[in-house]
């Protein structure tokens, strides 16, 4: 599927003017929420989930022309390519999802053609874990979120954060965070104003956060 934002020309006068171009790929059927298996069990649901998401982001006052086409496979509908701009920006993210349709993998590899620092973000149950296990009322909450930068040759971890739901919900009632790297700190202006860096005693620090009890966001 793509979806594409442009200004409307006027034939003869003004050539239409493309924003951006977002182009969303789909994994291949998938069986989710896999059944015991059961003589004569006969039900089968089918589930495809974007796997990836490329935004072409243009000028308004460079001409695009057009991408390049395929057919995926033998009697197919012909896809055609995002347009095609010098200069354009390209930000990619791909994603991952078990077999229950939740999210386990996020990758934001930013802007392609300037080489963006990509980050890598994962959900599981806790630290070492590689699934979000969900309860018998289907509620599949992460308990463990991890932060790295895909760097060259792997990846760096940054941060992690673990969350405590209240039971048998989804509810948070704790958070507790802990930053692997030199990060900075922006408070908020309670104003509505611009955001601001926090104290140098606050800012810069790596190290372990202290949980809190409050579901509402933190500033970090």
């Amino acid at each position: 599927m793509r979806v594409d934002r442009y200004v409307l020309g006027v034939t003869g006068q003004i050539e239409t003017r493309f924003l951006s171009s977002t182009s969303f790929t789909y994994s291949d059927p998938t069986t989710p929420f896999p059944s015991p298996s059961v003589s004569g069990e006969s039900r089968h649901v089918w589930f495809s989930y974007v796997n990836e998401v490329k935004t072409h982001i243009y000028d308004v006052e460079v001409a695009v022309s057009q991408g390049g086409s395929s057919i995926p496979f033998p009697g197919g509908d012909v896809l055609e390519d995002s347009p095609s701009q010098l200069g354009q920006r390209i930000l990619r993210q791909t994603y991952l999802r078990d077999t229950n349709g939740t999210l386990i993998e996020a990758r934001d590899f930013g802007d392609i053609v300037d080489g963006d620092e990509g980050i890598l973000t994962r959900f599981s149950d806790a630290p070492g874990s590689a699934q979000v296990t969900c309860s018998n009322r289907w509620i599949c909450a992460p308990g463990y979120t991890a932060i790295s930068a895909l760097v060259s040759g792997g990846e760096s971890l940054q941060a992690e954060y673990q969350f405590t739901f209240a039971a048998g919900t989804s509810d948070v009632t704790e958070v507790q965070g802990d930053l692997l790297a030199v990060w900075g700190l922006n408070r908020a202006n309670p104003a509505g104003g611009d955001y601001s860096a926090g104290p140098p005693t606050m800012a810069g620090a790596a190290g372990s956060l202290s949980p809190t009890t409050s579901t509402a966001p933190r500033a970090s």
